[in-house]
């Protein structure tokens, strides 16, 4: 059954010509769609320990709820402007046109509503025909740009949530030749197919969204001679880093995670499947028209008025 799955949606796609302009060219609408694939964890031999982890800068998903509130935060006077507690990865500020003559664009990676999504039906299929499990289905415009200016995209909020969620990682789109997708996701799982009861170490939490900021250091009260004495002449408490792997472990709720590491050649227009044996990624990249950018960020303006 999995094996026909790509033929399955590819039947069921119908994709719309649009025109292109020069903007439309750089922005696309983005639907994305990860899941579990049924018995998948039988099928293969995993790595005991992949090597796990997010990139150094990146970009997030946002709610228009979480772009309200990160606005309001960011108007001037406010607590978050004055600490610079909003990640520098994160713009909440519509993307400004080349010239004046091009119309507003709209705030890239703003999740667009459920409705939107043209996927709905094929996951509907998709469940009642194999029972395949649903773990991210979401859809955002953005520009997709050249391949040296290309940031990974964090798809969890593990790092907000301070959990280990069961899908975790980052994708990233640019421009090369062609569209190109390159993935980073890992399912957390409980690990049926690992002998006894061996577990691998806990993979990181992603980047937050809004990383807490540090409290200013105290001021003492009076100069001493041991507040003056250089830092390395003073004994200092080394943390215990054995016994925080250990907690980290304890905390952990899954034994094992499954890496798919692909990099894909797309079409715009076109509906791409990646296939593996325990995870699947389904992916359509429809180029916007100047005029589908403008009014998407006139309804934007309207639902999100800026500070």
């Amino acid at each position: 059954m999995r094996r026909l799955l790509p033929a399955m949606l590819l039947a069921l796609s119908l994709p719309a010509a649009v025109a292109q302009t020069s903007t439309a060219e750089r922005w696309f609408r983005v639907e994305l769609l990860v899941f579990e694939q049924p018995n998948g964890t039988l099928a293969e031999q995993w790595e005991a320990q992949p090597q796990l982890r997010y990139p150094d800068s990146s970009n997030f998903l946002l709610d228009p709820s979480e772009l309200r509130a990160l606005r309001q935060e960011e108007a001037p006077g406010s607590q978050t402007d004055a600490q610079q507690g909003v990640a520098p990865t994160v713009s909440t500020e519509a993307a400004p046109a080349e010239n004046n003559s091009e119309p507003p664009l709209p705030t890239a990676f703003l999740k667009l509503p459920r409705f939107q999504q043209t996927l709905r039906d094929k996951v509907g299929y998709m469940q009642r025909a194999g029972g395949y499990r649903i773990l991210f289905h979401e859809t955002w415009a953005q520009p997709v740009p050249e391949e040296s200016r290309a940031r990974p995209l964090v798809l969890d909020r593990s790092g907000d949530a301070q959990v280990w969620p069961e899908l975790q990682g980052s994708i990233r789109l640019y421009r090369a030749r062609f569209l190109t997708l390159e993935t980073n996701l890992w399912l957390n799982t409980q690990g049926s197919y690992l002998p006894g009861q061996w577990r691998m170490p806990p993979p990181p939490k992603g980047p937050a969204l809004q990383p807490e900021v540090a409290p200013p250091a105290p001021v003492p009260e009076q100069t001493t001679a041991d507040s003056v004495l250089p830092a390395l002449q003073r004994p200092t408490e080394q943390p215990d880093e054995k016994a925080a792997q250990d907690s980290a472990a304890r905390e952990y709720p899954y034994r094992h995670a499954v890496l798919l590491q692909q990099r894909r050649r797309m079409r715009s227009n076109e509906l791409h499947y990646l296939d593996h044996p325990l995870l699947g990624v389904i992916i359509q990249l429809t180029p916007l028209t100047e005029e589908a950018l403008a009014e998407m960020a006139q309804r934007e303006a309207a639902a999100t008025p800026a500070p």
